[in-house]
């Protein structure tokens, strides 16, 4: 996905289990989970949304 953030940048996602770069929409599903009541319990957690990747 290209967007005004990553406009003529060349990203290198082979490090990325998912192999390409993450989508607006995915974080914002990610943050709607963590307002909704739904996430009531959850205290004190690292919500890591980067495609799986692994750093080396």
């Amino acid at each position: 996905m290209e967007s005004a953030l990553t406009a003529g940048q060349d990203y290198d996602t082979s490090n990325q289990a998912i192999d390409r770069l993450g989508v607006p929409a995915e974080i914002a599903e990610a943050v709607a989970c963590l307002a909704s009541d739904g996430a009531a319990s959850t205290m004190g957690q690292i919500l890591r949304i980067d495609g799986g990747a692994v750093m080396s």
